[in-house]
């Protein structure tokens, strides 16, 4: 069974998934690959929202991403992407138990 905190961090991974597979996809594959394509992402990807870094920060994340390890540069729309991104919550307590 998984406790509170292995929930939440679940459904966490599930939201930056989403954004980066349905919104994000620089290479064009969200119709064609399996929905975990940029799972591998999913971890810097929290790392810096947990610490609370700005729009910028995770945009310049986003375009390191698409540079270094996938040898493009969509370019396009990861500004709107790190602002989708930055506004996820990603505590990891359960704010209405006390």
């Amino acid at each position: 069974m998984k406790s509170s905190n292995q929930k939440r961090a679940a459904e966490i991974e599930e939201s930056i998934r989403r954004i980066l597979f349905d919104d994000w996809d620089p290479i064009g594959v969200n119709d064609l690959a399996p929905e975990d394509e940029y799972d591998s992402y999913i971890g810097g990807v929290y790392r810096l929202l947990a610490s609370k870094a700005d729009v910028q920060a995770i945009e310049d994340h986003l375009r390191n991403l698409e540079i270094t390890q996938m040898e493009t540069s969509s370019g396009t729309h990861r500004n709107a992407i790190a602002e989708k991104l930055s506004k996820l919550d990603v505590t990891l307590e359960n704010r209405n138990s006390n």
